[in-house]
């Protein structure tokens, strides 16, 4: 089975991201979200058909399930980092 990673090399970053945003309710401040979203859709998730990484995080950052699902992925991840 292929399981997709976040390489070894951007972890100690996301990990200063995630812990910068611990107390934030709903969403992680906006330049924060945008480089999560990056790493996300660039090594984890699936790019919108027809669309490049940029084009899909800059649909997908109006999303609140989109949001959501990035940073309770990246929350979880640093948890087992």
């Amino acid at each position: 089975m292929y399981i997709r990673e976040i390489p070894v090399e951007y972890r100690e970053e996301i990990k200063e991201i995630v812990k910068r945003n611990q107390n934030t309710v709903i969403r992680f401040g906006h330049l924060d979200l945008l480089k999560l979203m990056r790493y996300y859709y660039r090594f984890v998730g699936k790019l919108i058909a027809g669309k490049d990484l940029e084009q899909t995080v800059k649909q997908n950052i109006n999303c609140g399930v989109c949001v959501g699902d990035v940073q309770k992925y990246f929350k979880e991840k640093v948890k087992e980092w």
